[in-house]
């Protein structure tokens, strides 16, 4: 490219910007709201040939994979840390492995410990599965450890890995056994080929004992990117599978299977063969994948119409699966759709659905993200209904934006990302929702700019993402990154449940769920800050500048980036003063007694058991608190005494000279 066309290159993504970060139906941004900028992870060069995938952990932490041809001419495997502040150079992954690498994907657990599983080419049909870790601490990816030493002739492995906080990864996984070529039997469509699941819990890998496949005698469709199986794995260890197989009627559906370790549970179909009593002809072409908490999963998918309209009536659905210890969990809900279009299953978007993204959350919140033409659209819902589409994008775009979602489990956030483009010049749209809402936008472009051709995100689960893309072609190709740091989520505090006379009163609050770095605590009572910079979560807090009575807590997360969040109110009752009492003529002979202990509402009030009053005529009352009236039957001096508390023991005794005439 001359000097010129890169100037004016420049002058149209700085145009591109522009518009999208006017997006009119856009809120204005809270100023602690943060997208970082832009990091470049190589490139720009011929040599980058793939991105395999982004990956991050619930503490922030994580990574991308991808794969780049070297000076020897081999394709190897290289993997960039991000350890919730930078993103690291990129580390080669299949050190000391000589022939091509393929394959390559990512999964995350805390700490910025990553996983890496590809594939080494090896002989005629007989590839093989390798998997390397990067530990905690450490600057370089352990040695390859094998997990299939067979996986056939690597064509169509689209190896999908997943890890939990505690580090327990599953991987699936295509091996091809014979294709029309090799087997005229088969249609021209169609391979015969397995869906294979590996599992480790440490260093070494083992192959579960079976293929995932229903039958694994029937072949399958041509397999795809977007058809590729897909595996998530819950906080306890256990894994939903999903994966691509013809039904009874030889139509391809989407199936399902929980995995307890290294037990298979039975398939479910999650996309139907029958609605409304009649077949479902249309044949799923695409899934997607994402489970959160113990088991709660969705899955979402593209089903194409009938004839020879089939991509052009294809609609996109989603079906959701509760925790594993739910009543509910041996089955699917049902599905919905999921693309803003028509109720009706067989009328038509306006325009062909692109590949569906979708998120969960454990109490069984769904997103679906989905391009119908140049719109990008989110549609939330959960297993039992979907809400009105929203449309992310600012409708200047020319192109799919194929947008991928992400959700928190701990509030209502949430993160989207999104390819634009205009003419030639192209970039990422990524926004951050918080939990009130509020959204953030950004426009992310690698320094060479150009067309987008792949995107992905991971989250958190607590609202922040890592997003990594493909940018550029040719010799402009380069792989970019940008996180999504998402504030604390909302979280609850908790002050005495009763009236406090102490000094000094025991608060506690939940820890904030966050994921990018620390978090420290600010303490405000009714808007006046009270203590700040606090890590812990519980504190004493003196009350000698706090006022007596029903006051609101309100404890502030703020993150390392700066952003706040406000625990739910809370109620903080401070009663440090004791009651008051007054002592006064009553007609000609006779005394009142009045004991007050403030406004109504706002202390804990006079205690009747704890008050005595003592007129000195030998006379006196025990455990009243009104009307106190005593009337003296004769003239002199008298000594009253009135000793009294209040219900968390502030005690008063008040002695006062009455002369009777």
């Amino acid at each position: 490219m001359r000097a010129g066309q890169h100037r004016t290159a420049r002058r149209a993504a700085l145009t591109l910007g522009c518009a999208l970060l006017a997006l009119p139906a856009t809120a204005p941004p809270r100023a602690d709201a943060r997208i970082t900028p832009v990091t470049p992870i190589a490139g720009p060069s011929t040599a980058i040939v793939e991105l395999g995938g982004v990956a991050m952990a619930p503490d922030g932490t994580g990574g991308l994979v991808f794969r780049r041809r070297d000076e020897d001419g081999r394709t190897h495997i290289y993997a960039s840390r991000f350890d919730g502040v930078t993103w690291a150079a990129p580390v080669r992954v299949d050190r000391g492995q000589r022939f091509d690498s393929s394959w390559p994907a990512i999964a995350a657990a805390g700490g910025g410990r990553l996983v890496v599983v590809w594939v080494q080419e090896f002989g005629v049909a007989t590839d093989r599965l390798f998997a390397a870790t990067l530990d905690p601490g450490a600057t370089g990816f352990q040695a390859p450890v094998p997990v299939d030493l067979n996986v056939g002739e690597a064509i169509a492995t689209y190896p999908t890995v997943a890890m939990n906080r505690a580090g327990t990864a599953y991987v699936v996984y295509r091996v091809v056994n014979a294709t029309p070529q090799q087997n005229t039997s088969l249609p021209s469509d169609t391979v015969d080929a397995d869906v294979r699941v590996a599992r480790t819990s440490g260093q070494f890998w083992s192959v579960l004992g079976a293929p995932m496949d229903r039958d694994i005698a029937v072949p399958v469709a041509t397999p795809t990117a977007l058809n590729a199986p897909r595996i998530g794995v819950d906080v306890a260890g256990n894994a939903v599978v999903a994966w691509q197989e013809p039904d009874a009627t030889q139509t391809d559906r989407v199936f399902a299977r929980r995995l307890f370790g290294g037990t298979m549970g039975i398939a479910l179909q999650v996309s139907p063969s029958e609605r409304d009593g009649r077949p479902v002809r249309g044949r799923t072409d695409q899934l997607a994948l994402a489970v959160a908490g113990f088991g709660q999963a969705v899955v979402g998918y593209r089903e194409l119409g009938e004839g020879d309209e089939a991509a052009a009536d294809a609609r996109v659905w989603t079906n959701a699966i509760p925790e594993s210890f739910s009543d509910k969990a041996a089955a699917f809900a049902g599905p919905r759709l999921a693309d803003g279009g028509p109720a009706a299953p067989d009328q038509p978007l306006s325009a062909p659905p692109g590949p569906v993204s979708v998120a969960t959350t454990p109490a069984g919140a769904v997103a679906a993200g989905v391009a119908v033409g140049p719109a990008s659209l989110v549609v939330s819902g959960d297993d039992r209904s979907v809400g009105a589409p929203v449309r992310l994008d600012d409708g200047t775009s020319t192109a799919s934006g194929d947008p991928v979602v992400g959700l928190s489990s701990a509030d209502a956030a949430a993160a989207y990302a999104w390819r634009v483009q205009q003419g030639r010049v192209g970039a990422v749209a990524a926004r951050e929702v918080r939990a009130d809402g509020v959204p953030t936008t950004r426009v992310l472009s690698a320094p060479r700019g150009g067309r987008v051709t792949d995107l992905r995100l991971a989250g958190s689960g607590v609202g922040d993402a890592a997003i990594a893309w493909v940018q550029g072609e040719g010799d402009g190709t380069q792989i970019a990154a940008a996180v999504i740091d998402a504030p604390p989520a909302q979280f609850a505090a908790q002050a005495p449940l009763t009236w406090v006379r102490t000094p000094t009163a025991k608060l506690a609050w939940d820890t904030a769920p966050h994921a990018i770095g620390g978090v420290s605590y600010d303490l405000t009572v009714d808007d006046e800050q009270v203590a700040t910079g606090l890590t812990r979560t519980r504190t004493e807090l003196p009350l000698a500048d706090v006022e007596d009575g029903r006051r609101t807590l309100v404890v502030i997360a703020r993150d390392s980036a700066g952003q706040e969040t406000e625990s739910i109110p809370t109620e903080l009752r401070v009663d440090r003063t004791a009651p008051t009492v007054t002592v006064g003529r009553s007609g000609r002979r006779g005394v009142r007694v009045a004991i007050t202990d403030g406004a109504a509402g706002e202390s804990s009030g006079p205690s009747a058991a704890g008050t005595t009053v003592r007129f000195g005529d030998g006379r006196g009352t025990r455990g009243r608190v009104s009307r106190i009236v005593h009337t003296y039957r004769k003239a002199g001096r008298y000594r009253v005494t009135v000793t009294t508390r209040d219900r968390v023991g502030n005690r008063r005794v008040l002695r006062r000279t009455v002369v009777v005439r």
